[in-house]
């Protein structure tokens, strides 16, 4: 008998307290997932580049024959999906994500064709460095004009590709045309 009237004793001397209805509520719901389908042309053929590896942030996809690499990302967040594969430089790809599931397409170098592009334009290759390419390409094809691109970190000059051919620029924030590709060098220290 005295240890359930000490047990009553405790519970109607302890003071019950409402909860803070001010205080933050934490939102426990998962995060809304929608799905990436990276679609990967190779640079010199215009063909799916087979057998790379993407890694999305659940998981590694492998490029089938058609280039594609399906995974789920984060929605209305900004996404890097790093892609390898024998015969081609490492790739980082990022961009904005939405609510919706979403194709992005892109093309992915090897060394060969980057070395070719670059000996053309009188630039040795650095392995010390990488290189930046912005592209934005509208459905029309039509140049993106007064776009330009800054680097945050020390880098060669960059390049342009405008109407077949290329152009130096002494700054680090250059036009893009010609369907919006251009380059730029940067140093990865």
């Amino acid at each position: 008998m005295i240890p359930v009237a000490l047990v009553l004793l405790a519970l109607i001397a302890c003071e019950y307290t409402p909860p803070d209805s001010s205080a933050p509520v934490l939102d426990t719901a998962p995060p809304d997932l929608i799905m990436a389908n990276l679609v990967l042309y190779n640079a010199t053929t215009a063909t799916g580049a087979l057998g790379l590896s993407v890694e999305f942030p659940g998981g590694t996809a492998t490029t089938a024959s058609d280039g594609v690499a399906n995974g789920e990302i984060l929605a209305d967040t900004p996404f890097e999906l790093r892609v390898q594969g024998d015969g081609y430089l490492d790739h980082l790809v990022f961009g904005p994500a939405g609510g919706e599931d979403f194709s992005f397409v892109t093309y992915v170098a090897g060394q060969a064709i980057t070395s070719q592009v670059l000996s053309m334009l009188g630039i040795s290759w650095d392995a010390g460095t990488g290189i930046v390419v912005v592209g934005v390409d509208y459905e029309n094809l039509s140049a993106v004009e007064g776009a330009t691109v800054s680097l945050g970190a020390s880098h060669g000059e960059p390049f342009v590709f405008a109407g077949g051919y290329s152009a130096l620029s002494a700054t680090n924030q250059a036009p893009w045309a010609h369907r919006g590709w251009g380059s730029g060098r940067r140093s990865e220290t």
